[in-house]
């Protein structure tokens, strides 16, 4: 059995299938921004919760929200899935149809930012090991391996970046005292992820050896 082999195969898959999430992602996106164009911009109200799927490792809901036009009321559901419920009147933004007040979509489309999102781990990731391995068995030149330790700490900024933005999508907020609040330590880890990749970034950056 050839591993080498193997290895190449699975890359090759890890990348296209990356590569096609985050065009079937941008182009849900994309849609969408131009099918709303013109919708008209407002907050609507959480209502309740309705249970999606319960399973041993929790419970999770989809989200109804509800939005008043011309003294009539319309209700939205999210989506995408989430085991964290908002309190009740929380307030999202929505944008929607002024021809048809019932259509309505949500401002930050959070499950087609969670594809573009794994579509770019799914990507990179092989690329970063392969380069990795490059490096390891010193098949790169020194200004190279300066620029792919660069390229990792990059890698997790924009990881951490995206993670946190996901998060706050869901909650209409970007404070991350209201992250914490709602996410736990969860709403810690993408922090840290773009911690860890400033301080190598500007390691790699200002280190001339």
């Amino acid at each position: 059995m050839n591993w080498k082999r193997i290895m190449l195969f699975l890359t090759i898959i890890f990348i296209v299938v990356g590569i096609l999430l985050l065009i079937y992602g941008i182009k849900n996106i994309y849609n969408t921004n131009l099918i709303s164009e013109n919708y008209i911009e407002i907050e609507a109200n959480f209502k309740d919760a309705t249970l999606y799927e319960r399973s041993d490792s929790g419970e999770v809901y989809t989200l109804n929200y509800t939005y008043t036009i011309d003294g009539l009321q319309y209700q939205i559901s999210t989506d995408y899935t989430t085991g964290i419920i908002p309190k009740i009147g929380s307030k999202k933004l929505i944008k929607y149809n002024p021809d048809n007040p019932s259509e309505a979509i949500f401002v930050g489309d959070v499950s087609n930012t969670m594809i573009i999102f794994f579509g770019f781990l799914f990507t990179v990731i092989p690329i970063m090991i392969n380069l990795g391995k490059m490096s390891i068995l010193g098949k790169m030149s020194p200004m190279l391996k300066k620029i792919f330790y660069i390229f990792i700490g990059l890698i997790f900024i924009i990881a951490g970046v995206a993670f946190y933005r996901i998060l706050c999508m869901e909650l209409n907020s970007y404070s991350i005292i209201n992250a914490f609040q709602n996410f736990g330590f969860v709403s810690i880890i993408p922090i840290l992820f773009i911690i860890v990749g400033v301080i190598n970034t500007l390691y790699f950056i200002f280190n001339k050896k």
